[in-house]
């Protein structure tokens, strides 16, 4: 919309005029009513338009601007990973919007913002605009995306137009998932190019004692997948064993091939028992989107040996008993999350630290207390013997001479 205002003065006599212009756009071809405009009592004519179908451009000659849209797969599993392009071609210059596709039942992920190159095509030098969108489908059947709009003004020859172009809708193709992987599999469907999972010790596992803390990270690493469809990381107690998990920690970054991402896990693994603790293999099983496989990656199994705690070794909970949360909940008669029960147990550790600092700052305030009062009875009697002889009675002079 454009609105221009004129003031007009003639043979001592004003005049005003307001001009609107509004540049509208078809969206389906036929016979098309524009309706009439109103102000206050001021009322337009209804005009009639006909829109005719789009003319495509010949390879020979594009015209001075196209819209161009492209998806690099043309059939999917669901919620695997398609990447849409849109482009706009352009000779002179260009200003306006553009209307983003439209990818309905999926979810989607910019993965290049608005870019800007040159490009020859049929001996003429173009500019192109770039746009880059990961698509993941969340059900099976028909993807339809609809394509961008471009509206705007394009000056080229020296010659200014109001233009406006649709991008091609484009047809994805979506199967659901393959019946096969249920059965191989205990984590949800996941499609992905490349799948990485490994742990990471924090801790000596050189020599393991009963109640020792030994920190591990669990990484899942997955190209091809938004980090909200990564499946959780966990690991349940076992014979001789306890686990204690942080949140997950996830994120995603844009790669060559799409978007990459991953979640991370820190767990507190804590021995209660002497002897062979096994932590048993963690497995994910995911579908190869290369080569049309189930695949595995697996962290495998470890064996430690536990050993007895040390002869007068500290106790973890300052009681003389192995640390553990459940216990120490039962205890206080209310139930407590895990992170609720380590608080508690680093809560009664602290207390019982700053005890022990206050009692030796007691005791260090009486020593000096005991000191300063030695001190200043000596300075007292100093002073005393320093005081004039002439100024002492008689008899206490006698008394200090005898001494």
């Amino acid at each position: 919309k454009q609105q221009s205002n004129n003031i007009e003065y003639i043979n001592g006599s004003f005049s005003s005029r307001t001009r609107w212009q509004i540049q509208v756009v078809a969206k389906h071809i036929g016979e098309l009513i524009i309706p009439p405009l109103q102000i206050e009592e001021a009322k337009s004519q209804p005009l009639s338009i006909t829109v005719l179908p789009v003319q495509k451009a010949s390879k020979d000659d594009l015209g001075p601007y196209f819209l161009e849209s492209s998806l690099n797969k043309s059939q999917v599993t669901v919620q695997e990973e398609a990447i849409y392009t849109l482009r706009l071609y352009f000779l002179g210059s260009v200003s306006g919007n553009i209307r983003p596709p439209q990818f309905n039942q999926a979810l989607s992920e910019p993965l290049k913002e608005q870019s800007v190159y040159g490009k020859s095509l049929n001996g003429k030098n173009y500019t192109v605009y770039e746009w880059v969108y990961g698509l993941y489908p969340q059900q099976s059947g028909q993807l339809e995306i609809l394509g961008a709009q471009f509206s705007g003004l394009i000056q080229y020859q020296g010659r200014q137009k109001g233009v406006s172009e649709i991008a091609e809708t484009q047809t994805l193709t979506v199967l659901p998932e393959v019946a096969e992987f249920k059965n191989r599999s205990t984590n949800p469907w996941l499609p992905a190019s490349s799948v990485q999972f490994k742990e990471q010790w924090q801790s000596s596992l050189d020599e393991v004692r009963v109640g020792d803390s030994l920190t591990r990270t669990l990484t899942l690493k997955v190209v091809g997948l938004k980090a909200s469809q990564l499946p959780g990381l966990t690991t349940a107690n076992g014979t001789g064993f306890k686990v204690y998990a942080d949140q997950p920690v996830s994120e995603q970054v844009i790669v060559k091939s799409g978007l990459q991402s991953q979640i991370q896990v820190k767990q507190a693994i804590i021995p209660t028992q002497v002897g062979q603790l096994t932590l048993p293999e963690q497995t994910i099983t995911w579908w190869n989107t290369t080569t049309q496989q189930i695949e595995s990656s697996t962290v495998p199994a470890r064996t430690l040996t536990v050993l007895p705690e040390l002869a007068g070794q500290a106790p973890l909970m300052g009681n003389g008993q192995i640390f553990n949360p459940e216990s120490l909940a039962n205890q206080q008669g209310v139930n407590l999350s895990a992170d609720q029960q380590i608080n508690a147990m680093v809560s009664r550790e602290t207390k019982s630290i700053w005890q022990i600092i206050s009692l030796l700052m007691a005791l260090v305030w009486v020593i000096t207390l005991v000191l300063w009062r030695r001190k200043h009875k000596q300075m007292q009697a100093r002073i005393q013997v320093l005081q004039p002889q002439d100024n002492a009675p008689t008899k206490n002079h006698q008394a200090w001479s005898a001494t």
